[in-house]
C-alpha cells in the first residue's frame, strides 16, 4: 500500500491526472482531490458502505469508518491503481478505522493522542508485533466472506488482514459458504 506522504520527507506527489501537486494552486489541488475522491466514490462506495455495515457494531460507526476510509482513499491517491486494487486498498483502509476506533473505545482519556494500531489482524500468535483487535462484529466468517466477495480480497489477502492462516480463512468460508447455502435452501 503506497504511505500518505507528508513534509520534508515527501517527494512530489502527483495527482490522478498526473500533475506535480505541489506546483497547483491550492483551488486546484482542492479540485483534483475532489474529482479523485469523487472518483473513488463512484466505484466504490456502495461496495464499501456495505462492507463497514458487516463488520461493524452499528450504522454510526460504519458511517464513520465508512468515511474516514474513503478519505484516506483519495489522500493516497490511488487514480493509477486499477479499480479491483483500489478496492482493495480501501479495504484495508476501512479495517484499520474500523480497529482504530476499536482501540479508541478500550483506551481510557488521559491526554494521549489516539493512535491506530500498526500492525494488521489481530495477533500472531506468539503475542510479538501485532496488537490485538476484537473480531469483527459480524464474526470472522462473514467478515471473510465480505471482504472476499466485496472488497475484491482473495481468501490469502483476507486471511492476511485479520491476522489468520490461510488454511484457517479457506476453512472458514467454506463453512460460511455451506452454512449461506443451507439458509437459502430452508427459506
Amino acid at each position: 500500500m503506497k504511505p500518505i506522504l507528508h513534509g520534508a520527507h515527501s517527494s512530489a506527489r502527483r495527482s490522478h491526472h498526473g500533475v506535480d501537486e505541489h506546483t497547483l494552486p491550492d483551488q486546484s489541488r482542492d479540485s483534483a482531490s475532489a474529482d479523485a475522491l469523487g472518483a473513488l466514490y463512484d466505484r466504490h462506495a456502495a461496495e464499501l458502505y456495505t462492507l463497514a455495515c458487516l463488520l461493524c457494531e452499528d450504522n454510526n460507526a460504519a458511517q464513520e469508518t465508512f468515511v474516514e476510509a474513503m478519505s484516506r482513499g483519495a489522500l493516497v491517491g490511488d487514480g493509477d491503481a486499477g479499480p479491483r486494487e483500489q478496492r482493495r486498498r480501501l479495504v484495508v483502509e476501512l479495517w484499520d478505522a474500523i480497529r482504530a476506533r476499536a482501540v479508541r473505545r478500550r483506551r481510557p482519556r488521559h491526554g494521549f493522542a489516539d493512535a491506530a494500531p500498526r500492525a494488521r489482524g489481530r495477533g500472531d500468535g506468539d503475542g510479538q508485533g501485532k496488537t490485538l483487535c476484537p473480531a469483527p462484529a459480524c464474526g470472522t466468517k462473514k467478515a471473510l466472506l465480505g471482504v472476499t466477495l466485496l472488497g475484491g480480497h482473495t481468501y490469502q489477502q483476507a486471511a492476511e488482514l485479520f491476522g489468520l492462516e490461510a488454511g484457517v480463512a479457506a476453512r472458514h468460508l467454506r463453512e460460511e459458504l455451506r452454512a449461506q447455502h443451507r439458509e437459502r435452501i430452508d427459506h
